[in-house]
Parts: structure tokens; sequence; C-alpha cells
């Protein structure tokens, strides 16, 4: 009796759903420092992070990873003078994931998340009129 092809050892969909493959990701793209990408940069990087997570054993990779992606502008400084600090002792422990996010965060995320909305919804332009508020609730 001849087998049937789903007998055979040859690659199969069951075999690519097995996790046999690698998942293919794509990095995080650069990171200049506009405070509009700082979101988003960091939720590539945390998923990226998360997916080859055995690829990033520890913080110290995790970091100069995500320095890495860190070029030009305001980020390219900042991630800059935060390489300095590591590499010139000035530090006395090495930072961790979490402080450097927190760090990232604190440096790159809008300070006032709800204010930056609304000027950005006085700013919608709907073709070439403006997009008015006309909620009470949404106006300072």
């Amino acid at each position: 009796m001849k087998p049937s092809p789903s007998d055979s050892d040859s690659d199969s969909d069951s075999d690519s759903m097995a996790g046999d493959k690698e998942v293919k990701l794509n990095p995080p793209l650069e990171f200049s420092g506009s405070a509009d990408k700082a979101r988003n940069f960091l939720c590539q990087v945390e998923l990226y992070l998360t997916c080859k997570k055995d690829q990033f054993k520890d913080d110290e990779t995790r970091i100069t990873w995500t320095l890495s992606f860190m070029r030009g502008g305001p980020g390219g400084v900042w991630a800059g003078e935060y390489i300095d600090n590591i590499t010139s002792g000035k530090q006395s422990t090495p930072p961790t994931w979490a402080k450097f996010k927190q760090e990232f965060k604190d440096y790159f995320f809008p300070k006032n998340e709800a204010q930056d909305a609304r000027d950005k919804l006085k700013r919608l332009m709907q073709g070439r009129s403006s997009a008015k508020i006309t909620s009470p609730a949404l106006t300072p």
C-alpha cells in the first residue's frame, strides 16, 4: 500500500504551524526623537524583543540593541549621551531594561498627552476645511 501524502515525512502546513520555522519580524524603524513617534517606536521595540526573547537574554543586550535604532535629531543625541554614561563609568550600576524604558518615556513621551490630543484635534483638517470640535466635552 502506498503512503498518502499526509503520511509522508515531507514538510507540511502542520510542520510550519508547529513552530519549526522562524518568525520573520521587521525591526523597529529608526527613531530620531519625535514625541509623536516615541510611543510607536517603543511598542515596535517591545514587540520585537518579546518575539525574539531568546536573542535578548539580558538588559544590556536589550538596551544596546534599542539604542542602535536611535539616530539623528534629539533621539540620536540622547542615545549618544546614554551610551557615554554607560561606557564612561558615570553610572555605578548598569541600567535595567525597566529603568531604560522609564527614562525613554520621561524624555520623549509628550508631557501632557490630553492637551496634545486636544491640540491635534484643533488642527485636524477634513479636505480643505477644518474639522471643528463641537462637543463641549472636548473643549478645554
